[in-house]
């Protein structure tokens, strides 16, 4: 038995690195085209794009969708974006 342990033993670790990979929690390092977002167990990717909107907007399709007011920059514009998925991701949980 151990032979045949010793034998699997790079695909194993290899197979819990790739289950830890896609399941961890990790937050996105910045709110920005191309950053990716967990959901559903699948890591998203998000489009950012400025807009003549009162506030952050989101769709989800095969990516997260999102529009942010003209006037948010910098940080501002990331916290927003931070706060408006947190948001939206909690509404699906309890609708769905």
């Amino acid at each position: 038995m151990t032979a045949f342990l010793d034998s699997k033993r790079r695909w194993l670790f290899n197979a819990v690195e790739d289950c830890r990979s896609k399941h961890s929690p990790e937050l996105p390092q910045r709110y920005v085209s191309g950053a990716k977002v967990m959901y559903r167990g699948r890591r998203l990717i998000l489009q950012v794009e400025s807009a003549d909107v009162e506030q952050v907007t989101i769709a989800c399709r095969s990516r997260f969708f999102i529009q942010v007011p003209h006037q948010l920059a910098g940080n501002e514009r990331e916290d927003a974006i931070e706060q408006a998925l947190t948001n939206w991701k909690r509404d699906r949980a309890w609708h769905n």
